[in-house]
């Protein structure tokens, strides 16, 4: 895993964390504007470099990295995207770093169903699969995931995405749910998804139940983390009123 440092050292710390199969320039916004005002933290998950092909193995492994990397110093907050979320957390059950805000945006912490996982996983197996092959109609399909200065970040990302990186990946998200008592009490928690998003909703009636001092924020007519990747200018203008 590489991690990267933006930012005065002596400001309070930001840990951004991508979610699956994102490019790390998906933050190139996010720090222009935030390295302002806090020391950023941003790494770039394993099995997700461009540049350094590697295998993701699981959340733990790369919550003890982030663990090592930080060496005892308090993150002032954390947003994290997607499964970057499940990092979060897991972060947070672990309980080795402190946090006093963390922000999750459509975040899966709830455990899959297996048949749910086993669709998924091959789903994204046959995607990238097709990606590397330049199928027309896939490239034509993630070119509306992504901004389009972002595009060909995204497709090398997937370039050097192995098989091991998506099972784990997907086997790490149907394993993990959200404890129910976690002590949380000194953490502002809040929970951010789409209108659109079914599942979604279910997670935050989940932490709202077990969590009632968490903040939940729902965009009305969004899809998967849309304003996040495509319109980071309004993510950042929500994420001020937060952090």
């Amino acid at each position: 895993m590489r991690i990267f440092e933006y930012g005065e050292p002596t400001a309070p710390l930001l840990l951004l964390i991508h979610g699956f199969q994102s490019p790390f320039c998906i933050w190139d916004k996010y720090v222009e504007h935030y390295s302002k005002r806090y020391h950023l933290i941003v790494p770039i998950l394993d099995g997700h470099d461009p540049d350094c092909p590697s295998d993701f193995i699981s959340f733990e492994k790369c919550a003890a990295e982030i663990e090592e990397y930080l060496n005892g110093r308090e993150v002032y907050a954390v947003y994290a995207m997607s499964m970057g979320g499940v990092l979060a957390a897991t972060l947070l059950k672990r309980g080795r770093v402190k946090f006093k805000k963390a922000v999750l945006e459509s975040s899966p912490l709830l455990s899959y169903n297996p048949f749910v996982a086993a669709y998924i996983t091959r789903f994204y197996l046959s995607v990238t699969r097709k990606t590397k092959e330049r199928d027309k109609n896939t490239l034509k399909n993630a070119a509306r995931l992504v901004r389009e200065d972002q595009y060909d970040d995204f497709i090398r990302v997937l370039d050097n995405m192995s098989d091991t990186t998506i099972r784990n990946c997907i086997s790490g998200i149907k394993a993990f749910k959200l404890p129910r008592d976690l002590d949380l009490s000194a953490v502002e928690l809040t929970y951010v998804y789409g209108g659109k998003e079914v599942f979604f909703g279910k997670i935050a009636r989940f932490i709202k139940k077990h969590y009632p001092h968490a903040s939940i924020i729902k965009i009305d007519g969004k899809g998967h983390c849309e304003d996040a990747l495509l319109c980071p200018e309004v993510r950042i203008a929500e994420l001020d009123k937060i952090i």
